[in-house]
């Protein structure tokens, strides 16, 4: 009976760590975490969708990466567009002001330049698959691509959300952290940053300012997952969401809950609107622990 008892524990334990994870009474952060965060307070240039790198042999030129006033992306190689890629044709311009339905969407945009030529290599951060690519990107003149990558910013008064990723330093910023190596010759994306860590959101708030009707306020526990050739495939879980009100609304997570994701998940706090932003503050904090090696 003992051993009957004691089988039947076991089982119950090992189905609850089985079992997604969604939250815990709030803590400090144990030894030996890292910090994880993410702020917001512009709706032009602080929010990075995705991050954007060359990996490309030649030597003979400088790559560089430009978005139009319309939304279009261009990447070039010493001053000449590259004509390896580009989307609806490989003439170094991904046509983002009128998308086809192949590039309407900031996945199958990161998909198309992973597996199109094999001179560059984007990961997303505070992006979803399924956002939007239709002039929602931020204006930037052109920019010479550093060895730790181009960020291109999420333009928040066209896509019509605020979006942010709880991430260690830097890392929306560098792709060597997205990576399976380090510098200028890496070309591979690491199937999964977040494979052997496990990741806590502490606190997330937000206020914002529209012209209408706010919509919902979520904390999403993000994994994404990259093949071998650089196709990505994400799953989301949305943890928390209260409801949206009026014109300007502000509110955080419950004080002294803290949000636990699954192996692999990382998280993304993101504010949505029906209209025109005016002001937006997303903020999120917390740590990750390392449960393997990476």
């Amino acid at each position: 009976m003992r051993k009957l008892s004691t089988l039947l524990t076991a089982l119950a334990v090992a189905a609850l760590f089985a079992a997604a994870p969604v939250a815990a009474q709030n803590s400090y952060p144990p030894v030996g975490s890292d910090p994880v965060s993410g702020t917001s307070t512009s709706i032009t240039t602080q929010e990075a969708a995705l991050v954007l790198k060359y990996v490309g042999t030649t030597t003979a030129g400088i790559p560089t990466v430009q978005v139009s006033a319309g939304g279009d992306l261009q990447l070039e190689i010493a001053g000449v567009a590259d004509a390896t890629t580009g989307s609806p044709t490989l003439n170094g311009v991904f046509d983002l002001s009128t998308p086809a339905a192949a590039v309407d969407t900031v996945g199958e945009l990161v998909n198309l330049i992973n597996t199109t030529g094999s001179n560059w290599r984007a990961v997303l951060t505070s992006g979803l698959t399924g956002d939007a690519t239709d002039n929602t990107f931020f204006t930037r003149s052109e920019i010479e691509v550093p060895t730790a990558g181009v960020r291109l910013f999420r333009d928040v008064d066209v896509s019509l959300f605020s979006s942010v990723a709880i991430l260690p330093p830097l890392a929306d910023q560098e792709f060597a952290f997205w990576s399976t190596g380090t510098g200028q010759v890496n070309t591979r994306v690491n199937k999964n940053a977040f494979a052997n860590y496990q990741c806590f959101l502490q606190y997330a708030s937000e206020k914002i300012t529209s012209s209408g009707t706010v919509g919902a306020f979520t904390v999403n526990a993000v994994k994404n997952e990259y093949s071998a050739t650089g196709v990505l495939t994400q799953t989301r879980r949305i943890l928390w969401t209260p409801t949206g009100a009026a014109t300007t609304v502000a509110s955080n997570t419950p004080v002294g809950l803290t949000f636990v994701s699954a192996p692999g998940e990382f998280f993304v706090v993101r504010q949505a609107t029906g209209t025109a932003l005016t002001v937006t503050e997303v903020f999120g904090v917390g740590y990750m622990v390392k449960i393997g090696s990476r």
